[in-house]
Formats: structure tokens, sequence, C-alpha cells
């Protein structure tokens, strides 16, 4: 890439022929963020997704003040009723709201921590 650059902390911000102002963050386009954060969102959701679906059902079946519930109930409850498939369902929706949402989160965290690094790198002079 030909041009000028001005490095700072974590990113280089090139202006060149191809891309003009094009930053660079770590070595990643803005867009890779995004499907970096959304990737890693989807995994980290699904990922928990039983656990959580464990968690929902113990507080369910908790719910009467008499009653408390274990984790061992909660686990026999829902492989009683659904399966082993229990622990699943719905994760196709939650994995679906859970890309969008933290590719956003990525995208902000790389862009402010672009903006802090520029403002670092103009308060250095």
């Amino acid at each position: 890439m030909g041009g000028c650059s001005t490095k700072s902390l974590h990113h280089t911000c090139f202006l060149s022929t191809h891309y003009p102002h094009t930053c660079y963050h770590d070595g990643l386009h803005f867009w890779q963020f995004m499907i970096s954060g959304s990737i890693a969102g989807m995994v980290e959701h699904m990922s928990m997704f039983p656990i959580d679906t464990i968690k929902t059902r113990m507080q369910v079946l908790g719910s009467c003040p008499i009653k408390s519930v274990g984790l061992r109930q909660a686990l026999h409850s829902i492989l009683k009723s659904d399966g082993p498939a229990g622990l699943y369902q719905g994760i196709g929706a939650m994995g679906l709201g859970a890309g969008p949402a933290h590719a956003v989160y990525f995208s902000n965290f790389s862009a402010w921590d672009l903006i802090g690094g520029i403002f670092a790198l103009v308060l250095s002079y």
C-alpha cells in the first residue's frame, strides 16, 4: 500500500489509492471485526445454551416458595419431557439474534479503541 501512514498503539491508518482513508486495527478491516464478533458471540451463546436451559427450568420448577429444585431435578425434568434435544430447543433463534448483536458489540469496541488511539497519538505531540 502506498501513501502515508500514521501509527499508534495498535492501529494503522493508510491513505492509499485503492482504499482511501481505510483504517486497519490490528491488521483487520472493520467488516472483519464484525464477522469475528458475530461468530464469537454465536459460539459463546450456543455453547452455554444447555446450561441456561437447565437454569431456566430450575427457576420455573422452583417458583413455588415451598419447593426447592436442584440441578439434578431440573436436568431430569428436561430429559424426561423432551429428551436430550430438550437442552437445545430454541438454540437457532438465539443464535440468529446473537450474531448481529455481537457483530455490533465487537465493531463498536474496535471503533472506540481506534478513536482512543487517535486521541492518544494527537495528545502525544
